[in-house]
């Protein structure tokens, strides 16, 4: 079976064959899949490579191409990135999941609801993407390195959990009556939250084990 699929044509078997040139919002980015940095190989395909960075650079366009990898024909992306190219592998269309059903079903939401909803992406702010490193990747790595080394890794302590904010628990339910009575048309006066504390019980009277008890 192997050979039979290792016999099959791939007419993209040994180049990268661009098939049209298209502006880059046009592709979904769920089409995306691991880029590749190209290299030119030789004097020639160095030049071809320098010429079509520099006609999508100035089109800003992006080229789609076919290729084949690991015996099968592929989709792909050239993209300018610095003063490379790099060719961002493609799913075909039945490789992606369709998201009909998969949203939840109609829920009524006000604007202001959606303005709150808006409110932390205001107080976190932006970032740079640069600063986020596979903290998994370094520790296995220093594991290997340490291993290498013919010495016990080192100790990692674990990221301190973040405290959440306290909350008064009377004052959240003082604020829930004050707003279930203004929902009433203030019918009953203002509520009150009042902490409940448990009464002590008087304590049993036992009768000694070798009395007993009088009625």
């Amino acid at each position: 079976m192997n050979q039979e699929l290792d016999g099959l044509p791939l007419p993209t078997a040994k180049a990268i064959d661009v098939q049209a040139f298209v502006p880059e919002d046009r592709l979904d980015a769920i089409r995306y899949g691991k880029p590749y940095c190209l290299q030119g190989d030789g004097a020639v395909a160095t030049k071809l490579y320098v010429l079509l960075r520099e006609a999508l650079k100035r089109s800003d366009k992006i080229a789609i191409a076919k290729f084949a990898w690991h015996n099968r024909e592929r989709l792909g992306a050239l993209r300018v990135v610095g003063d490379g190219i790099v060719l961002q592998v493609m799913h075909w269309d039945d490789e992606i999941r369709s998201a009909e059903g998969v949203a939840p079903k109609r829920v009524e939401i006000s604007d202001a609801e959606v303005e709150e909803a808006m409110t932390p992406m205001d107080a976190i702010g932006g970032t740079d993407i640069c600063q986020y490193r596979d903290q998994y990747r370094e520790a296995m790595e220093a594991v290997i390195e340490a291993k290498a080394e013919g010495h016990a890794p080192a100790e990692t302590e674990a990221p301190a959990e973040q405290k959440g904010k306290v909350v008064d628990l009377m004052s959240a339910l003082q604020d829930s009556v004050r707003a279930a009575k203004q929902a009433r048309g203030g019918e009953g006066g203002e509520g009150k939250v009042r902490e409940m504390r448990l009464k002590k019980k008087a304590p049993t009277k036992m009768a000694p084990a070798n009395k007993r008890p009088a009625f």
